[in-house]
C-alpha cells in the first residue's frame, strides 16, 4: 500500500514537472527589472520623510536583505527610521514592485478610505488602524498608499497621517514609481 502510494506520488511530481517544463522557458528576470538601482528607492522619499517629521538625520535601510547597489527587480523595499536622539523611532516604509499590469496589489488591510488624483493616476488611500497600546484621542493612524502605473506599482507607508501629509505623499509616489518604473 506504502509502495503504491510513493510510486503515485512520485509519477504525479514528475508528471507535473514535465508538464509544466514544455515549451514554457524560464522567465527573464531582466523583463521585471528596473534600470534603477535600490539605493535610488531608498533615496527617492526621503525628502517626504524630513518634510513630515521634521527630520533631517533619516536612516534608511533595504527592508529586504540585498545590496543597496542592487537592481529594483519585482519586488523591492526601504525602511525609515529618525536617529536615535529623537522621539520619532520608525517614520515608515516605500517599496515598488512589477506586477504586470495586475492593478495595485496593496500591503494595506481592507478596502481604500479614498483616492488621491495626481494627474492621470488615482492614489488608493488606506488608514491603518490605532495600535491598541496607543491613545485613540491623541495617536494619528498610519496612512498607505498605493497606485499602480503601467505595469509596475508602488506604495508608501508614513506613521501618524493626516490628509495633507497624504496628499504630499500621494505627489511624491506617483513621480517615484514614474522615475523608477523604467
Amino acid at each position: 500500500m506504502v509502495g503504491t502510494l510513493r510510486t503515485k506520488i512520485g509519477s504525479t511530481v514528475i508528471l507535473a514537472i514535465l508538464l509544466t517544463s514544455c515549451g514554457n522557458p524560464a522567465p527573464d528576470i531582466n523583463q521585471y527589472s528596473s534600470s534603477h538601482r535600490l539605493r535610488e528607492l531608498c533615496d527617492f522619499p526621503l525628502h517626504f520623510f524630513q518634510e513630515k517629521f521634521n527630520v533631517q538625520e533619516i536612516a534608511t535601510s533595504v527592508i529586504i536583505t540585498k545590496p543597496v547597489e542592487s537592481p529594483i527587480h519585482y519586488g523591492n523595499g526601504c525602511s525609515y527610521s529618525a536617529n536615535s536622539d529623537t522621539r520619532q523611532g520608525f517614520l515608515g516604509t516605500s517599496s515598488i514592485w512589477w506586477n504586470g499590469g495586475e492593478g495595485s496589489m496593496s500591503t494595506a488591510e481592507g478596502e481604500p478610505s479614498s483616492h488621491i488624483q495626481i494627474g492621470q493616476h488615482a492614489v488608493a488611500v488606506y488608514i491603518n488602524k490605532i495600535p491598541v497600546y496607543m491613545d485613540p484621542e491623541t495617536a494619528h493612524p498610519s496612512y498607505t498608499l498605493n497606485v499602480a502605473i503601467d505595469d509596475w506599482a508602488g506604495e508608501l507607508t508614513f506613521m501618524g497621517g493626516t490628509d495633507s501629509a497624504a496628499r504630499s505623499g500621494a505627489e511624491t509616489l506617483v513621480r517615484m514609481v514614474q522615475a523608477l518604473k523604467a
